[in-house]
């Protein structure tokens, strides 16, 4: 989602060493859009395997 200068992402997921986890960001930039002025993410918990196929994960 953007707003502003501001964008967020929230329900995102990546993969390490067979285990997928939940994140979420905020990247804030210059009014250009041209530099970022500051990257924030937050890991969440690993997201249990019974969940992956309805998350559209893989195994």
């Amino acid at each position: 989602m953007a707003a502003g200068h501001t964008v967020t992402g929230k329900g995102g997921a990546f993969r390490s060493k067979g285990r997928w986890y939940s994140f979420s960001f905020t990247c804030k930039a210059t009014p250009d859009h041209m530099k970022v002025l500051s990257f924030g993410y937050k890991i969440g918990e690993p997201i249990p395997e019974s969940k992956w196929t309805a998350l559209g994960l893989w195994r």
